[in-house]
């Protein structure tokens, strides 16, 4: 008779499980040597980024009410404030970081970013949403509204609850999966390249607001870091 078959191969472990994607690399951002940042949290069209460039955001600061300043804003004399809102009219000396988490907006962002760095801003339009955390792929939805190119937004909330007047009105939702970036992280890489930075914040992410401040309110020394807020 033929010979029984050999046994079987022992049973092996099981395979590890795929390697999980990367968590985003902040040195991807390019932070080292800014000794002034700009974090844009919410490109949109890339208006804001415009708008700063301008050097608006310095006659915004300039014109906002006493309430949106510190208590000693009221008493202080012309030259004071515009001597504490200066670096606001050197929009060249920022490296600008503006973080989009609508997909769909990115290629018209890189044309954007494209003629802003020809004109001698260092400027880098993000894939990737502003958080309270950081993650390789995570879901988030996303609402187009207009049939234009720049009708699409991503949003932490309910497109409803973010547009509360019901304007305008979304036409469609998908979800997609996408980058995430803490920033209380990014800050930390902020003052970690350098202590003395100014950093100035623009906070504009369709609902999510509160949850990335209330982390940054987590660490004083974090928040101290930061020069100015715009949201």
């Amino acid at each position: 008779p033929p010979p029984p078959p050999p046994p079987p191969p022992p049973l092996l472990s099981p395979p590890p499980p795929p390697a999980r994607s990367p968590v985003p690399d902040l040195s991807a951002l390019m932070l080292g040597g800014c000794g002034r940042v700009f974090i844009d949290g919410g490109s949109n069209m890339g208006e804001a980024v415009g708008a700063f460039a301008d050097g608006r955001f310095f006659s915004c600061a300039m014109q906002a009410p006493p309430r949106n300043h510190r208590a000693a804003w009221a008493s202080m004399g012309r030259g004071e404030k515009e001597a504490s809102m200066g670096p606001l009219r050197e929009p060249r000396s920022f490296c600008v970081r503006s973080f989009e988490a609508a997909p769909s907006l990115l290629p018209p962002l890189r044309e954007e970013e494209a003629s802003l760095r020809a004109r001698g801003f260092d400027v880098r339009f993000v894939d990737g949403a502003l958080s309270n955390r950081t993650a390789a792929e995570e879901a988030r939805p996303v609402w187009r509204y207009a049939s234009h190119r720049w009708g699409e937004t991503a949003a932490s909330l309910d497109f409803r609850d973010v547009h509360v007047e019901r304007k305008p009105l979304p036409l469609s939702s998908r979800t997609v999966l996408g980058r995430s970036y803490d920033l209380n992280e990014i800050v930390r890489a902020v003052v970690k390249a350098n202590a003395s930075s100014v950093l100035a914040l623009r906070l504009d992410v369709e609902g999510g607001e509160w949850w990335v401040l209330r982390r940054l309110l987590d660490e004083p020394g974090l928040l101290c870091s930061v020069s100015y807020i715009f949201a």
